[in-house]
């Protein structure tokens, strides 16, 4: 197992995603398109970047290591209350749904 794999951070994803959940959907706006940094509660957004390069350059200078937060893109498909309009995979990959799939 290398080190990286065994510093990284362990999440409570319930806790997370209740926390995350309660993120005003109006703040997320400005930022659709892009990569957000969670702490590891889902409390606080720490950084957003439009790719995760810049993103981690941006917490590194922060004096946060990149492995000890909750990475997430934020298509550009939000609806209000902060939930995604698109499938986890597509949330996954910061892609729109696909407008041909109908299911």
């Amino acid at each position: 197992m290398s080190a990286k794999v065994k510093d990284a951070a362990w999440v409570d994803s319930n806790l997370f995603n209740e926390n995350r959940s309660k993120f005003p959907a109006d703040e997320l706006l400005c930022l659709v398109g892009q990569w957000a940094a969670w702490n590891l509660d889902g409390t606080a957004l720490l950084a957003h970047a439009e790719d995760l390069v810049e993103l981690d350059r941006k917490l590194k200078q922060l004096g946060i290591d990149p492995a000890q937060v909750v990475h997430e893109c934020l298509p550009p498909e939000l609806q209000l209350g902060g939930l995604l309009d698109c499938s986890p995979c597509e949330a996954a990959l910061c892609l729109p749904p696909d407008p041909t799939n109908h299911t």
